[in-house]
């Protein structure tokens, strides 16, 4: 598994900044801030909502997102259905990204062969035990009826 990072002194990586400005802005009434633009630069808004979104979440805002890539694959075919947001903290960014892919896998409830996993874990500083706190997407390539 891979780690890079979005904040400052961050890696930076504008398909993994877009990916954290979109998932803050999917709380943005939590941290009351404007909605950041998805354009993939860690510029002072950004920055700003880093810290904002970790305070909010129970993280210590040391504003970076941590971002775990993973070797999950991706099934082929259409993309899929949204359906699930698992979270789930760890002592280390592996374990909680792990947690919190088992938990999006349980709460999408795909049928067999048809989960398709987010490959990147957002996670932040400050989960349970002063471990990590991680978020993944995942959806069926096939919607559940």
């Amino acid at each position: 598994m891979a780690i890079r990072s979005v904040g400052e002194g961050g890696q930076n990586l504008p398909e993994d900044v877009r990916d954290v400005q979109k998932l803050i802005n999917r709380s943005i009434a939590l941290i009351g801030l404007p909605p950041l633009a998805l354009d993939g630069v860690a510029g002072p808004l950004t920055l700003a909502a880093i810290t904002a979104f970790q305070l909010a979440h129970g993280g210590v805002g040391d504003g970076t997102m941590r971002i775990a890539v993973g070797d999950e694959p991706v099934l082929p075919g259409p993309e899929p259905v949204e359906l699930s947001q698992g979270q789930a903290d760890g002592a280390t960014i592996a374990e909680a990204c792990k947690a919190a892919r088992d938990d999006c896998k349980a709460q999408a409830a795909c049928a067999p062969g048809t989960l398709k996993m987010d490959k990147k874990c957002i996670c932040w500083k400050g989960g349970a035990a002063g471990g990590f706190t991680c978020t993944v997407g995942c959806g069926c390539s096939t919607p559940v009826a």
